[in-house]
């Protein structure tokens, strides 16, 4: 049998933060940011999927789950990774 894993909020409403880590041989920026509005912000205004460099995307804050959710869409990663 196959089951769908997924994550199942606990109602934890602590603030969550994302950290974008860009590189290549030559340069690395670092972006920190306090929601996923200001996430969503800097991702549209930047092509974070540049073949140019490399994209890192840590969060913190497993803990919501609806934003793991979004993102895992968004990306097309599973929200358990």
């Amino acid at each position: 049998d196959e089951y769908d894993l997924q994550l199942i909020s606990n109602g934890d409403n602590r603030p969550i933060f994302f950290n974008i880590i860009q590189y290549d041989e030559a340069h690395y920026t670092e972006h920190n940011f306090n929601s996923l509005s200001e996430l969503n912000a800097f991702l549209t205004t930047t092509s974070c999927s540049s073949k140019d460099y490399c994209t890192w995307m840590n969060i913190e804050g497993i803990h919501r789950t609806d934003i793991l959710d979004e993102l895992s869409n968004r990306f097309n990663f599973h929200a358990l990774t």
